[in-house]
């Protein structure tokens, strides 16, 4: 079953959440592309109005609750692309495939409870989480 603009828009008012404008590449590169029926989303920042919202890592300049909100805000500026993209969220299926780069202290442990912005609403098959201590 698609995850329609209604869904999407009653689950993100019971969240408090609001979809942005899609985000202006910050480089040369192309914010989505189509490839053998799939929609393919360049990775997203925490960044609103072309600028970061947090800089630093998880357990050092971040607590986890302010990692949670960087990886919510990049995963509405994906779903942002894809809505520009696509004309609408309603032709959207499925994730099949979700990504996430955590910069991390060194000795911070709990990658897990930074994920937690991700999308709640879709069912996805496939996660990735690569957590970088710096």
């Amino acid at each position: 079953m698609p995850c329609t603009e209604t869904v999407l828009r009653g689950r993100g008012q019971e969240l408090n959440l609001v979809l942005p404008e899609p985000p202006t590449p910050l480089g040369t590169y192309v914010p989505a592309v189509e490839a053998g029926g799939l929609r393919f989303v360049s990775g997203m920042l925490s960044a609103s109005e072309q600028r970061p919202v947090w800089i630093g890592r998880v357990g050092a300049e971040l607590t986890v609750m302010e990692g949670r909100e960087a990886a919510q805000l990049a995963a509405l500026n994906g779903l942002a692309v894809a809505r520009a993209a696509l004309g609408s969220l309603n032709r959207i299926w499925r994730l099949a495939r979700l990504t996430v780069h955590i910069a991390a202290a060194p000795d911070f442990g709990e990658m897990h409870r930074s994920l937690t912005g991700r999308p709640t609403y879709w069912r996805y098959d496939s996660r990735t989480a690569a957590a970088m201590r710096v």
